[in-house]
């Protein structure tokens, strides 16, 4: 019986591991891959961009695909993955672990966790707050006639799907022929 240990290292490195018999010298080899540990773990969106604080959400967008990037880069070895979950399955339900996809189910904070499987236990996280996309806008005015050359100030309110008022109460007004 024999025990390899190994120190670290920084890229890959392949190494052989001989058996040499006492009596009859002969000998067996293996070669054993090495990999660095790994250091870090980056999470981003499907495409490596960074994934905004706060999205909202509506029955159109329910589906989160994430990406991790993992430090250094050639940590990751042939028989290593990740582990993807989520703080709270009520906000956000994980529905594969193993490639990042979610699904969001309702508003609230939560955090994504992406973590080795290699023994190293690196762990990357991202926070999220999970809003209801607008669901209404509501336009106010003092009047509904005008004469040609007059004005009126209106106003309009964004509303969520719970018929509360939107976070971002960002309009672009048009006329329709």
């Amino acid at each position: 019986t024999g025990k390899l240990t190994t120190k670290p290292v920084t890229k890959f490195t392949e190494l052989t591991v001989i058996a040499t018999n006492t009596v009859s010298g002969h000998t067996a080899t293996l070669t054993v891959n090495l990999y660095p540990a790994t250091k870090s773990i980056k999470i981003t969106d499907a495409d490596g961009n960074a994934v905004p604080k706060t999205i909202a959400f509506n029955k159109d967008n329910l589906d989160l695909n994430l990406l991790a990037t993992v430090k250094p880069d050639s940590a990751a070895a042939a028989d290593w993955s990740l582990k993807w979950s989520s703080s709270d399955e009520n906000i956000i339900k994980t529905v594969d672990s193993e490639n990042g996809v979610f699904r969001i189910k309702n508003a609230g904070k939560v955090r994504i966790e992406c973590k080795t499987t290699d023994g190293s236990n690196v762990k990357g996280y991202l926070y999220l707050e999970i809003t209801k996309d607008s669901a209404d806008v509501k336009i106010s005015a003092p009047a509904k006639t005008l004469t040609s050359g007059e004005s009126m100030n209106l106003k309009a309110k964004v509303l969520t799907a719970n018929d509360v008022k939107a976070a971002n109460q960002s309009v672009i007004w048009s006329i329709a022929d």
